[in-house]
């Protein structure tokens, strides 16, 4: 379609959602789109393609379903992908991408949580402008001893701006990748809260050069990872392998490593 305009959400239990906008591009404004698991069923995915902008102003929900006696179900992947030039992803306020694994089954028998998806933003050299955005791909619970879901990589592949308020990103407490692959910026201070649990983050280029992020809080990651300048109100990190800076760190707040 040259235009796709959703209105009121989308309801696809444990299916795929697929769009795909030609060059005046893709808006969400009213309505989640939910593509959450039906009983003993994975979250189905959704996948957005555009030839022009994509802006997401209500919540992207793939949980997977209920365990249905047995294990838990994994969450469905979240992929944007816009291909014109210079056509962006804006994530607005109070709008939040959950792709959260489901719990395992309990009754004395060990049962493994479900995958979280994966969230994968992808502009070709484009800006990924997030408000306020909360991204929760956590893997969920075992049941009676069982382990834990992997959490879902979340990686953004290009420029990344933070626009207002705290974004939070959390892959849960097993591994769950978070990669921006570009420069990470803010408009005025923002603050970023990542949780990765045993999965690494990665910073691949400067972080806060143009304009400094706020307080910048890791609560939990395997190796973080910066290969450029950053830049921040503060750093309060905790890391169970390594932290590696590779470029020069300037704090106008307290750095706790």
């Amino acid at each position: 379609a040259a235009l796709i305009d959703v209105n009121a959400g989308i309801t696809a239990a444990g299916q795929l959602v697929d769009l795909n906008a030609g060059a005046t591009g893709l808006t969400v404004d009213a309505g989640a789109i939910t593509t959450t698991g039906g009983a003993a069923a994975a979250g189905g995915a959704i996948d957005i393609d555009s030839d022009g902008t994509v802006a997401i102003n209500s919540n992207l929900v793939t949980t997977g379903g209920a365990h249905g006696g047995g294990v838990g179900r994994a969450g469905g992947a979240v992929t944007i992908t816009t291909t014109g030039a210079g056509d962006t992803v804006s994530i607005g306020t109070g709008a939040d991408i959950t792709t959260t694994g489901s719990a395992g089954a309990g009754g004395g028998v060990a049962r493994a949580g479900g995958a979280g998806g994966l969230v994968t933003i992808d502009t070709g050299n484009a800006l990924i402008t997030l408000n306020d955005t909360a991204i929760d791909t956590s893997g969920g619970a075992g049941g009676a001893g069982g382990t834990q879901g992997a959490g879902g990589a979340v990686t953004f592949s290009d420029e990344v701006e933070l626009a207002s308020n705290t974004v939070t990103i959390t892959t849960g407490a097993t591994a769950g990748v978070i990669t921006f692959s570009d420069v990470l910026d803010s408009a005025t201070n923002q603050a970023l809260t990542l949780t990765a649990g045993t999965g690494n983050i990665d910073f691949d280029a400067a972080v806060g050069n143009t304009n400094a992020l706020g307080l910048v809080t890791i609560a939990s990651g395997g190796t973080v990872d910066t290969d450029g300048v950053f830049k921040s109100a503060g750093l309060d990190w905790t890391a169970t392998t390594e932290i590696q800076l590779d470029g020069l760190v300037t704090s106008t707040g307290a750095v706790d490593l």
